[in-house]
């Protein structure tokens, strides 16, 4: 649960870095319905977060699995109602907004993308407006660090948006 809690942690300061010039800049969105298919997504090593490509946009988001288990957790935590009716409806209030927060879509168009680098299993995004560097690493004790992947998928993934960055 604490690496779901540091996965929507990221995901809410991710969003805060959105605005700017909308080549190069991080977008939240909460999609309706089923999302389209990614073209490649790979997974960290403790399934919690998703990493992917749909057409010309990066993606981050909560894994599926780490939604459920949030999920559970959040209906374990909200089971006892002995809190009274103002405490049942703020609790209810607070589920309802994490839950929203937990179906968020990070993402980032490829052409905002100056630099893609694959580090073992790691992998660092530098933005080209110089202000995002994204990471995905388990060595990296940064904020705007969450997971790392099988170095294979690591591979597999910069393999296939390094020919989609724009010089």
């Amino acid at each position: 649960m604490i690496r779901t809690a540091r996965a929507v942690a990221l995901v809410v300061i991710l969003a805060a870095c959105g605005g700017g010039d909308s080549k190069s800049s991080i977008a939240a969105s909460t999609p309706e319905g089923p999302r389209a298919a990614d073209d490649l997504a790979i997974t960290s090593h403790d399934g919690g977060m998703v990493l992917a490509i749909r057409h010309d946009t990066i993606r981050m988001r909560l894994s599926d699995s780490a939604r459920a288990t949030a999920k559970t957790e959040m209906a374990k935590a909200t089971a006892d109602t002995s809190g009274g009716s103002i405490g049942n409806w703020i609790k209810a209030k607070v589920v309802s907004t994490v839950e929203k927060g937990m179906q968020m879509e990070m993402s980032v168009p490829v052409t905002g993308v100056k630099l893609l680098v694959r580090e073992d299993s790691s992998i660092r995004f530098e933005m080209k407006d110089g202000k995002s560097v994204v990471g995905f690493s388990s060595k990296s004790k940064s904020k705007g660090t969450v997971g790392s992947f099988k170095p294979d998928d690591a591979e597999k993934f910069v393999a296939f948006v390094k020919p989609k960055l724009a010089p």
